[in-house]
């Protein structure tokens, strides 16, 4: 994780997520390879959990690609998840689990890298525009767009959804 998508994230919990609330977000892909979100939650009084397909550092819960299965069903508040959608082989199937994981009220921040060269952890599917990021989960997982676009540097893309 580069400097950019960290302090993205940040500055879109600050504007989407209810700081100091107490509530739970969870972090899908949250293996740290070089660097994690956790400490941006937990500076904005938020409990952390991290999910990802292999145990390993920053690993609280470990699932499969497309069923989340030890998160709450319909009961994540909050879910943030950088660098992770570009190494789904199936993103409308991953896109429709987080819908289905995500609480109604619930709001959802992804990031994804739009310019970095390829990067197998343990494969590099896709990069994605905003255009596509909005259909993605707006059509197949059915939630409301509330902004998307690049980040500072444009060199990543990113989502934010809310669960009606």
């Amino acid at each position: 994780m580069h400097q950019s998508q960290y302090d993205t994230i940040a500055r879109l919990m600050d504007a989407h997520f209810q700081a100091g609330s107490g509530k739970t977000v969870y972090d899908i892909g949250s293996y740290d390879v070089n660097g994690t979100h956790k400490p941006a939650v937990l500076q904005r009084g938020f409990a952390y959990v991290g999910v990802d397909i292999a145990p390993g550092p920053n690993v609280d819960v470990v699932v499969s690609p497309y069923s989340w299965e030890g998160l709450p069903e319909e009961g994540c508040e909050y879910v943030i998840s950088g660098s992770c959608l570009e190494h789904v082989e199936a993103p409308w199937l991953w896109a429709a689990e987080l819908e289905r994981r995500l609480r109604p009220g619930g709001v959802c921040i992804i990031l994804l890298p739009f310019s970095l060269g390829e990067h197998r952890y343990p494969v590099d599917c896709y990069r994605i525009l905003p255009d596509g990021l909005r259909y993605l989960f707006t059509k197949w997982a059915q939630l409301e767009c509330l902004t998307c676009g690049f980040n500072a540097n444009g060199q990543d893309t990113y989502f934010v959804g809310h669960k009606p």
